[in-house]
């Protein structure tokens, strides 16, 4: 038998190369402008966050009560853009439900806005199954003609590797780094 020590990076490979699943659940609520926002990590609750819009402002409120406020036009949306532009075509979608309730007061407004809806969903879910043609998609919209609500809430489970997050992360960075740093240098 060779070496035992070759099994510690072998050990760090294989954890680099095994994809992570990660599901998360997001429901809108249009009537009220909030979003509450859920990750899990193989069925372990990560975070919970909750976030109301006013004007261009999101503010962020975690379990912990921190609240956060975050500009459009900061360099942590820029790093997040760039992120999410360079991990949007590692992650391996696995499923996507859309559930809905939807009520205008009106049964024909509520009628047509449910079908508006619907056809919505369907074109993102073609959309999804031509980029990844393993997905399972699956759409849940119900109308209430009683009441005026707009909730939205959409499930997804995906799957990425380790390896994936950190290059995009490292790839992101060097951008925002560039860009900042050509700024800077033109400025003076």
């Amino acid at each position: 038998m060779e070496n035992l020590y070759f099994l510690i990076p072998l050990f760090f490979v294989v954890i680099f190369c095994i994809p992570i699943n990660f599901r998360i659940k997001i429901a809108i609520n249009f009537n009220k402008k909030n979003i509450i926002f859920s990750l899990f990590l193989w069925k372990i609750k990560i975070v919970t966050l909750q976030a109301f819009i006013r004007g261009t402002k999101i503010f962020i409120k975690s379990k912990k009560k921190k609240q956060i406020n975050i500009s459009f036009k900061s360099k942590s949306m820029q790093f997040m853009e760039n992120f999410m532009t360079n991990l949007k075509s590692k992650i391996q979608p696995k499923k996507i439900c859309i559930y809905s309730r939807i009520g205008l007061g009106d049964a024909k407004d509520t009628a047509t806005f449910c079908g508006l809806v619907i056809t919505l969903a369907k074109t993102i879910f073609c959309y999804v199954k031509n980029q990844k043609p393993t997905c399972s998609t699956s759409s849940f919209i119900s109308p209430d003609f009683k009441r005026e609500m707009q909730i939205f809430c959409l499930y997804t489970c995906f799957s990425i590797t380790l390896f994936d997050i950190v290059y995009s992360l490292i790839i992101s960075l060097f951008i925002l780094r560039r860009s900042y740093g050509n700024r800077q240098s033109k400025l003076s």
